[in-house]
């Protein structure tokens, strides 16, 4: 299947940079009161978390909704056109980029299912490569590109091709119900910019907390009781060993060690309740841009309900 999901449109009308650094009094309004920290729930594994920040987000769900819907669509231009492009086009598609997105949510802190480290150790699970290599645009015939990118002569056996071709067509055609462009590139709304900065900053300084400094001590010491030496975080455990060789007994041994420490020391837990105070300190820093990031996924998301509602139907 061909990957042509549209570029994310980073900003829509610009931000201040006050805003973007969280910086309330350089834009000469006062600071908001900091949230209340996030109480430490028990969590055995990452795989369905939920961030602060991802409230201002497509869902999984949705994100894998957007990419068939732009599929479907442009799949019904190039049929116009007489071209069988994406043959093995289905909805079962949005339930397996799902499953894909909650095997690597599992891993936002290290491997933390018990039944993958078993199986895989730290490696990622075969399925989620898919079961055929993506198909090249350069592969397809000349004729047949020219219809879905519009770059040929304009027009195929006659026919006028779309402005832009099928791809863009397809766009437009998701722009008409409501979904913004950004949301068809990456499942983010025209704030991008801000939302990935504070999900990708607030984890890495998540990382030098106090209070994950001390869990990952603990991790550290469990793992030395099951004879797991030389291991100072989760995260750098992967990198001791090889990915791209199926995984050893060694291996294996290790992760499932490594799972069983999370759980006993509840690091997925503390990492995610430092990791959300964070986000929610920028969330409050940041509320009037990020309000209008979430009545922009708001408008998106019924058009995807929408969309998928008439796809179902047909």
């Amino acid at each position: 299947m061909i990957k042509m999901r549209a570029a994310r449109v980073l900003i829509r009308g610009l931000i201040p940079a006050c805003v973007i650094l969280g910086c309330a009094a350089a834009c000469g309004e006062p600071a908001p009161p900091a949230p209340k920290p996030a109480a430490t729930p028990y969590l055995a594994s990452s795989a369905q978390l939920n961030l602060p920040v991802a409230a201002y987000e497509l869902t999984d769900t949705e994100n894998a909704e957007v990419e068939y819907l732009s599929e479907l669509y442009t799949q019904r231009c190039m049929r116009g056109f007489g071209f069988d492009y994406l043959p093995g086009l289905s909805a079962s598609s949005i339930a397996d980029h799902v499953r894909i997105s909650e095997e690597l949510n599992s891993r936002r802190y290290g491997v933390s299912d018990a039944a993958a480290a078993a199986t895989y150790g730290y490696d990622m699970p075969a399925w989620t490569r898919g079961t055929s290599a993506p198909v090249s645009i350069s592969s397809l015939p000349h004729t047949e590109v020219a219809v879905l990118t519009g770059q040929g002569t304009g027009d195929h056996h006659r026919r006028p091709i779309p402005p832009g071709g099928c791809l863009t067509q397809a766009s437009g055609e998701l722009s008409a119900a409501g979904i913004d462009p950004a949301a068809q590139g990456e499942g983010a709304s025209a704030e991008a910019p801000l939302t990935q900065q504070i999900a990708n900053q607030d984890f890495l300084q998540a990382q030098s907390d106090p209070r994950i400094l001390a869990v990952d001590a603990r991790w550290a010491a469990c793992m030395r009781s099951y004879g797991d030496d030389g291991y100072i975080s989760p995260l750098k455990a992967v990198t001791v060993w090889n990915l791209n060789v199926p995984a050893s007994t060694s291996e294996i041994d290790t992760a499932v060690h490594d799972v069983a420490c999370k759980q006993k020391v509840d690091l997925v837990g503390v990492e995610f309740a430092v990791e959300s105070d964070y986000e929610n300190a920028d969330i409050v820093r940041n509320a009037q841009t990020l309000a209008q990031a979430k009545a922009e996924i708001a408008t998106d998301a019924a058009g995807i309900r929408r969309l998928m509602a008439s796809a179902r139907s047909a």
